[in-house]
């Protein structure tokens, strides 16, 4: 099954950014999209989601689903504990030992069950963002969206965080759009990477498939270093 954007046009700040667009997304799997910054990344997660309206387009296979976001920054909510911050966004959704039983849940397997009660001052910038990657999927969303979330951190840092992301994903298989600058990041996480052109109005000018499971996707794999070479040459 997929997801269709088809022929979406949008006018930004009196600039042409999208024309015809089209794009679309596997359900279930990692769709990348590859770009330079400022280009139209966000601005196109935020038509998919209705944030930011389309002067025209078709997304109807998008209208019935609901979405989770991971930003660049963690976005916590500094009153509120660990645990907390992910109650927070289920409170709606789920009655309160269903709730609970969630937040242990995903706080488990991030690794924090020993800070579950501390507050976002008292935890590095790296638990941080695991608590926001905890809370993404434990919301109940057909969708996670992912607008950068590594870009801020150092290669190890970045390493474990994405470990973290890539666990939680292989057991929920959530579909999930990730958009990034990075070309390492899209080739370590993407299923299918769509690399956007650096002119507008914005178009795809290349699009890969990456066949292998994400957690073998070392640095030296030579699968993987020909994904990067073709990436680069591209973007």
């Amino acid at each position: 099954m997929s997801l269709k954007i088809k022929n979406l046009k949008k006018v930004y700040a009196d600039i042409q950014i999208f024309n015809d667009f089209n794009l679309e997304i596997e359900e279930e799997k990692i769709t990348c999209i590859l770009g330079v910054s400022g280009i139209g990344k966000t601005l196109l997660l935020n038509t998919i989601t209705g944030i930011t309206p389309a002067d025209s387009a078709d997304i109807s296979d998008f209208s019935c689903k609901t979405f989770s976001y991971i930003f660049q920054e963690p976005r916590l909510l500094r009153w509120k504990t660990v645990y907390g911050n992910i109650l927070f966004a289920l409170k709606d959704f789920y009655s309160g030992k269903e709730a609970r039983n969630i937040c242990n849940k995903y706080i488990d397997i991030v690794g924090l069950t020993k800070f579950k009660n501390y507050y976002p001052a008292a935890i590095s910038g790296g638990m941080e963002q695991r608590v926001s990657i905890a809370r993404a999927f434990a919301y109940p969303s057909n969708i996670l969206l992912m607008d950068e979330p590594f870009k801020s951190l150092d290669f190890r840092l970045k390493k474990n965080i994405i470990s973290t992301f890539i666990n939680l994903w292989d057991s929920d298989r959530r579909t999930v759009i990730f958009i990034t600058h990075d070309i390492e990041e899209a080739a370590f996480i993407g299923d299918k990477i769509f690399i956007l052109s650096n002119r507008l109005p914005v178009h795809i000018k290349k699009e890969l498939n990456i066949d292998i499971p994400q957690k073998e996707r070392g640095r030296d794999n030579k699968y993987i270093l020909k994904i990067k070479k073709s990436l680069t040459e591209n973007l």
